[in-house]
């Protein structure tokens, strides 16, 4: 009777220790965070993210009014690579990439009409991506 009781503690430890793993991850994946240079990244369940640009960035640069990708949807883009240039009135900047990824999305959208990105910067992603670089962390 004691090991059978020992045996349902023990069971109900671990299901209670993986559930707590389960919310923490949630809370850690389905997360923004804020780089030093300015964007902003989404990281979501699965390995995915969104990556933008923040309003304090579109503040100092003026009102954007090119953007280019470098890349397409599939290719792998290495840490520090620069993926996306933005132009505004006062300057050109290059967005690089914060991690390993692959490209998922450009927000092509943003080629014919820059104001979603202008007026609503921290609702605009630029890329969807998927990390590839497990030693990224929050």
């Amino acid at each position: 009777m004691l090991a059978r009781w020992s045996r349902e503690i023990k069971l109900t430890i671990n299901l209670a220790s993986q559930l707590r793993y389960a919310r923490m991850s949630a809370a850690l994946y389905n997360k923004r965070v804020y780089t030093d240079t300015e964007e902003w990244i989404h990281h979501t369940n699965g390995g995915g993210a969104h990556i933008g640009i923040t309003d304090n960035a579109v503040d100092q640069l003026g009102e954007i009014v090119f953007i280019e990708y470098q890349f397409e949807p599939g290719d792998k883009v290495k840490k520090g690579d620069d993926m996306i240039f933005v132009e505004s009135v006062k300057a050109t900047e290059a967005i690089q990439a914060p991690f390993d990824l692959k490209l998922i999305e450009n927000n092509v959208g943003l080629e014919d009409s820059l104001d979603a990105l202008n007026e609503r910067p921290e609702k605009t992603w630029l890329v969807k991506v998927e990390r590839n670089d497990d030693s990224f962390t929050l």
